[in-house]
């Protein structure tokens, strides 16, 4: 099965990191939060991420700004778990309560 299409479950840190780099290998992306205040604050964070590699000279290792825009064009969020319906694969990126992860 070839990937084209991700999801990620959130976009705190975790998440949209992780949403970066799959945009940046190229892959359409879809994050889903909860509320699109989270949604804004994530793709701040790309944002500011992406301005700091388009910054850099390409031969150590930063982007040019037509790749930036590309990365861009290619994350989308959502508030609706319905759009990542066609992902190839999903990537959850959510907190986990402490409680649910400790043994009884």
């Amino acid at each position: 099965m070839e990937i084209k299409k991700v999801g990620v479950l959130g976009c705190g840190l975790m998440g949209s990191g992780i949403a970066q780099v799959a945009a940046t290998a190229g892959f359409d992306v879809t994050v889903l939060e909860v509320e699109q205040k989270f949604l804004d604050k994530g793709f701040a964070g790309i944002e500011k991420s992406l301005a700091k590699f388009a910054e850099r000279p390409v031969e150590k290792g930063g982007i040019t700004a037509q790749q930036k825009e590309a990365i861009q064009a290619r994350l989308k969020g959502t508030t609706n778990r319905q759009n990542l319906a066609d992902c190839d694969i999903v990537i959850e990126a959510r907190p986990i309560p402490l409680r649910s992860r400790l043994p009884n």
